[in-house]
């Protein structure tokens, strides 16, 4: 696996993409791609996309990591932090979502005609454990 930078350095801050990007680099194969930190502007919006995935073949992933304490409550996202404990953050499913499409989009600019690979968006959440609910299937891993 190839990794733009080569070997990202990882802030304190960002430990939790740090574990995410060293399991997929020992887990996915030679021909994939994975860029840290990719910065994209859609217009007058700017995104970041933690982790993105290129898998020849398979398509692209925009990957939003989340450490520390994740929580939902009546549709608003929390993480750990700040002066109250936790502040308030933007959904991370809604995020790499955005981030993925301003990808997208900024792709099809620069070749000039509609992209036709798959792309995939998802949150990930490698500090914290899940139980099933209704809405979502969720692995546990130890």
């Amino acid at each position: 696996m190839r990794s733009i930078p080569g070997e990202p350095d990882f802030t304190e801050a960002q430990s939790a993409e740090k574990v995410v990007w060293e399991k997929l680099r020992q887990d996915l194969p030679d021909d994939v791609v994975i860029a840290h930190s990719v910065q994209v502007r859609d217009g007058r919006a700017e995104c970041e996309i933690d982790l993105l995935v290129f898998w020849p073949g398979v398509g692209l992933a925009a990957i939003e990591v989340k450490g520390g304490l994740v929580s939902i409550e009546g549709g608003q996202w929390y993480q750990s932090g700040g002066t109250d404990g936790r502040h308030k953050i933007q959904s991370p499913v809604v995020q790499s979502q955005s981030s993925m499409h301003a990808f997208r989009t900024w792709m099809e600019k620069q070749l000039g005609s509609r992209v036709s690979s798959r792309f995939a968006y998802m949150a990930c959440f490698p500090t914290r454990k899940f139980h099933s609910s209704g809405r979502w299937r969720v692995v546990l891993e130890p």
